[in-house]
C-alpha cells in the first residue's frame, strides 16, 4: 500500500477537481434547463478554488452556500467575495 504524502494528495486532488470541472460542463450541456439551483461548498479557497467557483457561478442556477479552508483568512476572503458574510 502506498503511503499518502502531500505531493500525492495534491496531485490526486487536482485530478478530482479537473474531473469535476469537466463533468460540470457535460452535465450543463446535458441538462441545459432546470428549475432547481445547484448548491455547492467551496473547499480550498486559494486561487484555483476561487477561480473554479467563479466559473461555476456563471450559471444562474448555481449557488455557493459555504466555504472552508485550512487558513481562516482565505475562508473569510472567499466568503466575502461570494457574498456569504
Amino acid at each position: 500500500m502506498t503511503q499518502t504524502n502531500r505531493r500525492n494528495f495534491l496531485k490526486t486532488s487536482g485530478i478530482v477537481a479537473g474531473s469535476a470541472a469537466v463533468s460540470g460542463f457535460v452535465a450543463r450541456s446535458a441538462h441545459a434547463e432546470g428549475s432547481e439551483k445547484i448548491k455547492a461548498v467551496l473547499i480550498g479557497c486559494g486561487g484555483r478554488g476561487k477561480g473554479a467557483t467563479s466559473d461555476f457561478l456563471q450559471n444562474e442556477n448555481t449557488e455557493i452556500v459555504a466555504v472552508a479552508d485550512a487558513f481562516e483568512d482565505n475562508a473569510k476572503g472567499a466568503a466575502k467575495q461570494f457574498n456569504l458574510t
